[in-house]
C-alpha cells in the first residue's frame, strides 16, 4: 500500500502543489519558529519550563528518530521504486521514520499544550509537513505515520514528566 500511494501521487504533481509542499517541507524549521514561539511564552509567564519542553521533546525527538533510522534502514522511495522520483535533494538517511514529521509534531504537541488557541493551527502546519514528504517522492506513508505517533508520544511524555518535577517541586503551573 506504501509503494502503491507514492507511485500514484506521482500522477497527481503540478507546480503550484509542488511548491506549497516543497515551502512546508522546509517548515522543519518549525523548530526554529517553536523557540521563538516559546521565548514568548516564556516572557509572558515569567517561566523557563514552556522553552525546556520544547527543546527536550524536540532533542529526544530526534535522537530517537536517528536511531531507528539506523536500525531499520529503510531505502527512500526513489532509491526502491523506479517510478518515484523525489522533488526535492534525497536526504541519505533512511526513510523510516520521517524525521520532519516527527520533529514538527514533537514541536506541535509542545506548543498547543503551552498555547491551547493555536493547537489547531499547529496540528495541522505538522500534518501538512508530514504529507509534504510523501508528496515530495522522499517518504512512504507508514514513514510520516511513524514519524508523528513518535513526535507527539514524546512531546506527551516530555509534558508528562515536566508536569511531576513542577509538581514536586512545588512549582507554580
Amino acid at each position: 500500500m506504501d509503494a502503491w500511494i507514492v507511485e500514484h501521487l506521482q500522477d497527481l504533481r503540478n507546480a503550484p502543489v509542488d511548491e506549497a509542499f516543497r515551502l512546508l517541507s522546509n517548515l522543519a524549521l518549525l523548530q526554529g519558529a517553536a523557540v521563538v514561539v516559546l521565548a514568548i511564552i516564556v516572557a509572558r509567564r515569567a517561566s523557563i519550563w514552556p522553552a525546556v519542553a520544547g527543546v527536550v521533546a524536540v532533542a529526544v525527538t530526534s535522537t530517537i528518530t536517528t536511531s531507528i533510522k539506523s536500525l531499520v534502514g529503510r531505502a527512500r522511495p526513489p532509491l526502491a521504486l523506479s517510478d518515484v522520483h523525489a522533488l526535492v535533494p534525497l536526504p541519505h538517511d533512511a526513510s523510516f521514520p520521517s524525521g520532519h514529521a516527527s520533529s514538527a509534531f514533537a514541536a506541535a504537541v509542545v506548543l498547543g499544550a503551552y498555547a491551547p488557541r493555536l493547537r489547531p493551527i499547529l496540528v495541522t502546519v505538522a500534518t501538512l509537513v508530514a504529507i509534504s514528504r510523501v508528496w515530495l517522492g522522499v517518504h512512504y506513508p507508514s514513514d510520516v505515520v511513524a514519524g508523528a505517533a513518535l513526535g507527539t508520544t514524546i512531546a506527551l511524555l516530555t509534558l508528562g514528566v515536566i508536569r511531576r518535577v513542577r509538581e514536586t517541586r512545588g512549582a507554580r503551573t
